[in-house]
């Protein structure tokens, strides 16, 4: 038992100083570099998705949005608060582009670095143009809190660990296998499979993202939307509307809205009387919305029109692993997101009851 107990205690000191060591020296470094093949194969991944719509009105209008959130991030990171630097992982202040989809979510994602993705339903679920400033604000956020650089050390600490609980389980096993007479290759072939069994719950456990990414981004993109000018009024209305429609759900890797509304009212509450000098144009985001419709239609009368939430699927069943993420509902039922969206298409207004 002694020795059993000494083994343990050994490899959690062992997993703890190779964690460190990791952290200390190569792990960021190997981190960016798989983070820039996640960016590189998603960007040629957009490029050629027919979900994709490529549309040089939409195109000028993010950039409406896009130019200011990177002005203001590049404001933030000349001061010498702490706070505002981005993980240095990332290079983040260069570009900032946003790729829209065709998908009946409504949803919108980064993935690491220069680029966000927006659903055509996430732009018709807004109300106001102020609304998807604070989405692409928050997923700016994302980047510049380095969140998925964290997360791929997450995974290398993670799988360490998995090989390092079954290496000793294993190891226990051996061990009883020469010492202990009484020790049956029926209970050893047990014990072996056990030590998969727990490697593999341990690599389960691991997700990309963790609702304390969440929150941060949120509270990233108020101080981005501060620093660029832009209003922080209506950073609520998308989550409220959220809520109304889809419930209260969180995940282990999202808050749920509720949780997310009162944060982001906390930090609305603490800029009170704030008056932005950038105003989002209404009659602007109101073309846009008649623009997505108009496209959608015509892609679908023509054949052409492909969700980017289908296209996903068939990639998540060749990459299980897949670092892809979204912050649209979690687990609306698909036909209902469906009638959702045909209905906003249709310029039917319910759609957001």
């Amino acid at each position: 038992m002694n020795t059993r107990r000494n083994a343990v205690m050994l490899s959690w000191f062992a997993v703890a100083g190779v964690l460190s060591l990791c952290v200390s020296s190569g792990c960021t470094g190997m981190a960016k570099r798989e983070v820039r093949g996640y960016v590189a194969a998603e960007h040629q991944r957009l490029e050629s998705a027919r979900s994709r719509v490529n549309d040089p009105m939409l195109d000028e209008y993010f950039r409406s949005f896009t130019n200011p959130l990177l002005a203001g991030a590049q404001k933030l990171a000349g001061t010498s608060k702490p706070e505002y630097q981005a993980d240095k992982a990332l290079d983040i202040y260069d570009d900032f582009r946003v790729y829209v989809v065709h998908d009946a979510s409504p949803n919108a994602w980064t993935v690491g670095d220069d680029f966000a993705c927006i659903t055509t339903s996430a732009i018709l679920f807004a109300e106001h143009p102020d609304e998807l400033a604070f989405i692409l604000a928050h997923e700016y956020g994302h980047m510049r809190g380095g969140h998925l650089v964290t997360a791929v050390k997450r995974k290398y600490a993670t799988a360490f660990v998995a090989g390092m609980a079954a290496g000793l389980a294993s190891g226990v096993a051996n061990y009883q296998a020469q010492a202990n007479p009484y020790y049956s290759s029926t209970q050893y072939n047990m014990d072996l499979q056990n030590a998969r069994n727990l490697a593999m719950a341990i690599m389960l456990s691991y997700t990309p993202h963790q609702p304390i990414d969440e929150h941060d981004a949120d509270e990233k993109a108020i101080e981005l939307l501060l620093a660029a000018g832009l209003p922080i009024d209506r950073a609520d209305k998308f989550f409220e509307r959220m809520l109304a429609r889809f419930g209260d759900t969180k995940s282990n890797t999202h808050p749920a809205p509720s949780a997310r509304i009162a944060r982001v009212r906390a930090l609305m509450a603490k800029h009170d009387g704030y008056v932005s000098p950038l105003m989002c144009n209404e009659s602007q985001f109101k073309k846009v919305q008649q623009r997505v419709r108009e496209l959608t239609v015509t892609a679908m009368e023509s054949g052409t029109l492909a969700f980017y939430s289908q296209e996903r699927h068939s990639l998540l069943n060749k990459q299980p692993k897949s670092h892809l993420k979204a912050c649209g509902p979690l687990y609306a039922d698909p036909e209902v997101l469906a009638t959702m969206y045909w209905n906003a298409v249709r310029g039917d207004s319910t759609h957001q009851q």
